[in-house]
């Protein structure tokens, strides 16, 4: 079973990577140019095959209902490439789920394959030692911790990608 962890990175936290057990960069999102009112351009590479692709990744919209001064969120998602980021995951295959709440800072997802076995869990808001490139207060980030036995790094990756991007809230309540 490998491990991986993932983090923002790079020009103010808007990069992304993943890496192994040992520190190995083996996927990142890396910001190009950012557009303050359109989606940015990013490219991803695979460091294992040094493929690279570019991408334009929106921003995210989240719809929130609420009663009372009690707000949460319904929906969350953000483009990529002009198709909900949630629908290019499933064109690959794969889905998203709820998997198991620890606590509330700490909850689970898994990915699921077409015929709905779990490949991933991804752990989100693990604190991890501060890599050099990534803007934080003190020598501590925020992680997500990915176990999977799955080789499709690009899924791997595409899923900790998403849920770095929307507000899963509305899972956790």
């Amino acid at each position: 079973m490998a491990v991986y962890h993932a983090f923002h990175c790079g020009k103010k936290n808007q990069s992304f990577r993943m890496e192994n057990e040992n520190n190995r960069s083996l996927y990142e999102a890396n910001l190009v140019k950012f557009k303050l009112f359109s989606a940015c351009d990013y490219e991803f590479v695979n460091r294992n095959t040094s493929a690279v692709s570019q991408h334009k990744v929106g921003k995210t919209k989240t719809v929130s209902n609420g009663v009372g001064g009690m707000s949460m969120s319904t929906t969350s998602s953000f483009d990529l490439d002009g198709k909900n980021c949630l629908t290019v995951l499933e064109e690959k295959g794969y889905s998203l789920k709820f998997h198991l709440k620890l606590d509330l800072l700490h909850p689970e997802f898994a990915l699921l394959d077409g015929s709905g076995n779990q490949v991933a869990v991804y752990k989100m808001n693990v604190t991890g030692e501060r890599e050099e490139d990534v803007f934080a207060i003190g020598n501590k980030q925020n992680n997500t911790v990915i176990t999977t036995d799955c080789d499709d790094l690009e899924a791997i990756f595409l899923g900790a990608f998403i849920l770095s991007r929307v507000d899963f809230s509305l899972y956790v309540a």
